[in-house]
């Protein structure tokens, strides 16, 4: 069964959910609390961190290869280190594609 996001900061299609990394329920989570968007406008609809165009798989490709937060950050200026600490505790039990990256 096809879960709906609720949520106005997500206009989100299923395919970019899923290319996300997260779960349905860990998307709603991060966008409840501020910390990703989605608009077909912006990055053809990715999953980002809000307020940049960084989608949040950067995030998990970055720490599932081995990289660290401050790697990331340094890599992607725009994500407040904020952001990558709560999308990181909020996904703490499993990320939707791959393991959790931590």
């Amino acid at each position: 069964m096809e879960q709906t996001l609720n949520n106005p900061l997500l206009d989100v299609s299923d395919k970019a959910a899923q290319e996300s990394g997260l779960t349905p329920d860990q998307l709603e989570r991060m966008a409840g609390a501020g910390i990703v968007s989605a608009h077909p406008r912006v990055v053809s609809g990715a999953v980002v961190f809000t307020g940049t165009r960084v989608p949040v798989y950067n995030l998990w490709d970055y720490l599932n290869g081995g990289d660290s937060i401050d790697s990331f950050l340094d890599s992607f200026p725009t994500v407040r280190r904020e952001q990558v600490e709560q999308a990181t505790r909020l996904t703490q039990g499993g990320a939707g594609k791959s393991e959790h990256p931590l």
